[in-house]
């Protein structure tokens, strides 16, 4: 017994130095929460400036501030890099946002998620008066990346109230957020908050001593400023310890970024051991959470661009310590760049793939020039016009000039992508691989990873063929497998939902749900099981992306085995563009039996389906006009669903559903073209690629259309023999629906 006890406390001693603190969680189910007097000693008095009262042992806290300077490293590092660094941090904030955070700061009123709270002076960090509040606003209060808008605007005037108010939050954070408080413990001292908030904390503080560039210098000072250095360290120390060992994926890259920062900041041993053990950790990471084509491997496009912050910051302060780690985050960075400018629309914005949304990271066209990326334009290339390298790579991905396919793995990817740039790093010191390259916006398609984009000026479409998330992190991962995004005219067009909140509701469920994605659904099921807010069960897995071209169009086609449950092992989709329209795209889906078959087009609430024909409907929006026709000969609708760009707002937005109960093997499909173009009925354009069959990569279950198309009015929308001429073959018995 003697041998095992010693055998259990090793093995909770290393749980409490490698993950989650076993000893806090034990502690606070059993009211016995550890009170380290280091942590105590952290927190000042501040009555006399903000008007609270102060704790009893805050007083004693304050005289303890000598010794814990000795104890901890409260010393600075003479690292310029730190001072540049944030500089960009301030300078990189939205001046508009930044004056409108400022005066609601200045009230002591908050806005995170579309919900604003007024927290009152002090500020009631505890949300006592707020227990309505989710766990995300309480998250995204305890970043403190508001201070940051404060202080860009306190630059900007030169303001020394302003600096005066940032500083005064950050001591009211110190007075209020006792580590062994019960009522702020779990957000305050979350490890991913304090990894959010450390670099924060930094870049105020390196910005505001520096009263050469205009700032309030000398605010924090003496017993203040020693109080403020202890608390910072503390929290580097309360990191190390529990780091999200337990979560991993962007968590544990922000968590290692935090202790970087500290460790590239502060100066001593303990700061020597913060840097190190982050850099070790970091180059593993790296090589596992980001992918060979450079995604992310949650594959949500919104934590992409959090994590290629990370990396860029780490880069920044790591550059003249550290300088292997630095060239390994600037080379991961160009990778992840490459990706980030391939998939965006042509507004320079991410797709909402998985949990993402808008304005919840940096913009990704800063970080594209942080990267060394010249300034991303959503305008691409007229047809043909590729500048420099790039035309080389565009002739190889396109797939020459007959036919023919390639196939790219849904896992990791070709790495002779189309449409390639050379970069470069501005971090000093640190010099981008000269072979990199990056793809820009150019006309004709490209593939990334398992992902398929095409290009034609405003015209995008994305087609993500990938899985749905990491395989044992599936935590932001959506029911989307096969689903696409499309801009016309630079205007988005089908828009992924989004994500509403985190929190375990309705408006959760439905957006992870497949009905909420442009994909197809067999028998009103989800492609995986979803349940909580943040867990997968069954899930499906994408097999190969084939990619080629027949005549005038590009092409791609992948199938996934999602609905193998339901008796129907192979689900497919193929998508052709051609420079000018039509699009076409034909969703299959193999098996025996009679199944149902819905296709969902998820329009952005800027447009309006007008239904033209039983099976036809115009798209309008301003003064563009699309015509959509579905093949198949099933039922269409315009639904009602949501769009969520942001987190707390959801857009009513019309849905097109297109069903039908049908005998497998089968198939559906739409055309999508400009009206009035003077192009072909779609009709006629269908046939073609029918036709062609393997040779424009169609599988024969995506030549069987599900019904023959009705009489009547349908004839004269452009659709079987009054457009087309001839019949045309039949598929297992059955006559295409035209």
């Amino acid at each position: 017994m003697a041998r095992l006890a010693r055998v259990v406390g090793r093995w909770v001693r290393q749980l409490g130095w490698h993950g989650r603190s076993v000893a806090t969680t034990v502690a606070g189910r059993a009211g016995a929460q550890p009170r380290p007097s280091f942590l105590r000693a952290c927190q000042p008095t501040v009555a006399g400036r903000v008007g609270a009262q102060p704790r009893p042992s805050s007083l004693g806290a304050c005289r303890a501030a000598s010794s814990l300077e000795a104890r901890y490293p409260v010393a600075l590092r003479d690292n310029p890099a730190v001072k540049s660094w944030a500089y960009q941090k301030i300078a990189d904030r939205d001046s508009a946002k930044a004056a409108e955070v400022a005066r609601r700061a200045l009230a002591g009123q908050f806005r995170f998620l579309n919900e604003e709270r007024s927290l009152g002076d002090p500020i009631d960090w505890a949300l006592v008066g707020h227990p309505e509040a989710s766990r995300l606003w309480r998250f995204s209060l305890h970043y403190h990346e508001f201070l940051l808008d404060l202080a860009a605007e306190a630059h900007r005037r030169s303001d020394a109230v302003l600096w005066g108010r940032v500083w005064e939050l950050v001591w009211q954070w110190i007075e209020a957020c006792w580590p062994d408080d019960p009522r702020t413990r779990d957000d305050a001292w979350h490890p991913y908050c304090i990894s959010r908030r450390l670099p924060v904390w930094i870049a105020l503080w390196a910005v505001e001593q520096d009263g050469s560039k205009g700032t309030a210098g000398g605010l924090v000072g003496g017993e203040l400023a020693g109080q403020v250095l202890a608390s910072m360290a503390a929290q580097a120390a309360y990191l190390e310890r529990n780091l999200e060992w337990d979560v991993r994926g962007n968590h544990l890259i922000e968590n290692l970024r935090g202790l970087a920062m500290a460790g590239a900041f502060f100066e001593g041993r303990q700061a020597d051991r913060w840097l190190d053990r982050a850099a070790r950790l970091l180059r593993h990471e790296l090589v596992e959470q980001v992918l060979p084509h450079g995604e992310h491997f949650e594959r949500s496009p919104m934590y992409h661009l959090r994590v290629l912050e990370a990396v860029l910051d780490v880069r920044d302060v790591l550059a003249g310590l550290i300088r292997p780690v630095a060239e390994q985050c600037q080379a991961v960075a160009e990778g992840m760049g490459g990706f980030l400018a391939a998939i965006l629309h042509p507004d320079g914005q991410i797709p909402l793939l998985g949990d993402s949304c808008l304005g919840e990271a940096a913009l990704p066209e800063r970080l594209l020039e942080r990267i060394g990326l010249p300034p991303w334009s959503g305008r691409a290339a007229a047809a043909g016009d590729v500048a420099g390298p790039v035309a080389g790579n565009l002739a190889a991905g396109a797939g020459g000039a007959g036919g023919g396919a390639a196939a790219v793995s849904a896992a990791g990817g070709s790495n002779a992508d189309v449409g390639q740039a050379v970069g470069a790093g501005p971090a000093a010191g640190v010099e981008p691989a000269a072979a990199r390259r990056f793809p820009v916006p150019v006309s004709g398609p490209s593939a990334r990873g398992p992902y398929w984009m095409f290009r034609d000026g405003g015209d995008f479409l994305l087609f993500d063929a990938g899985p749905v998330g990491c395989d044992y992190l599936p935590a932001h991962a959506h029911a989307d497998l096969l689903s696409i995004e499309a801009s016309w005219r630079g205007r988005r067009l089908f828009v992924d939902s989004g994500v509403f909140d985190y929190a375990d509701s309705p408006m959760r469920g439905y957006c992870r749900s497949t009905a909420a994605h442009n994909c197809l659904e067999v028998d009103g099921q989800d492609q995986c099981d979803m349940w909580s807010r943040f867990r997968m069960g069954y899930r499906g897995w994408p097999g190969p992306l084939q990619v080629g071209r027949y005549g005038e169009f590009h092409w791609a086609g992948a199938w996934h085995n999602a609905y193998r449950r339901l008796g129907v092992p192979r689900v497919g989709r193929w998508v052709a563009c051609r420079p000018g329209g039509p699009w076409l795209v034909i969703d299959w889906a193999e098996g025996r039996g009679s199944h149902r078959l819905a296709s969902r087009l998820h329009l952005h609430p800027d447009f309006r389906a007008t239904p033209t024909a039983e099976n036809a409907v115009e798209l309008q929006c301003d003064d563009l006009r699309l015509q959509l026709h579905f093949f198949g000969g099933g039922r269409l609708s315009v639904d009602a669903g949501w769009y969520c760009p942001e987190f707390g707002l959801r857009l009513p937005a019309p849905v097109l559903r297109f069903e039908v109960e049908t005998a497998l093997p089968a198939s559906i499909g739409w055309c999508l073209a400009p009206a009035d173009a003077g192009l072909a009925p779609p009709g006629e354009w269908l046939q073609r690629i029918l036709s062609a069959g393997d040779s424009a990569g169609l599988p024969p279950a995506a030549r069987c259309m599900a019904h023959r198309a009705p009489r009547g009015p349908m004839r004269r929308q452009g659709y079987g023999a009054a457009s087309g001429g001839a019949a045309l073959a039949v598929c297992i018995g059955r006559g295409y629906g035209l």
